[in-house]
């Protein structure tokens, strides 16, 4: 991950612990869970935000489940576009999220994007 001068990071490890985090740090903070869109961002001269809370590894953001009796699922918001893309029970649930998952940029944009940060952040180019 690309650190930014004067920029304080917080790794939470719960849901919980991320939405007390941003609740206290108000419009100071940005999410960071892929941080493609961030980057980009910063490499383009845009100024880093005071705080970042990395969402990466919170098991409830990154949790993919299946419920084949009804034929729905639930993804989290923290699942990358690799792991929708390659997950067989999706394949048969949600073929068309798999489709648009594995047509979001590069094989290693996928690798890190995320489907929470692609709905987040309405970027033309994650369509």
């Amino acid at each position: 991950m690309r650190v930014a001068e004067g920029v304080a990071y917080a790794f939470p490890k719960t849901l919980a612990e991320a939405l007390e985090i941003q609740r206290d740090g108000g419009t100071r903070g940005r999410p960071l869970a892929g941080g493609t869109d961030l980057m980009a961002l910063w490499a383009a001269g845009v100024p880093a935000p005071e705080r970042v809370t990395v969402l990466r590894g919170i098991p409830e953001l990154e949790r993919i489940e299946l419920d084949d009796a009804s034929g729905t699922a639930f993804v989290g918001a923290g699942v990358t576009h690799g792991r929708i893309r390659d997950h067989e029970g999706l394949t048969r649930v949600a073929p068309g999220l798999v489709a648009a998952c594995g047509s979001v940029g590069a094989r290693q944009i996928q690798a890190v994007g995320t489907i929470g940060g692609n709905v987040a952040n309405a970027s033309p180019a994650g369509d």
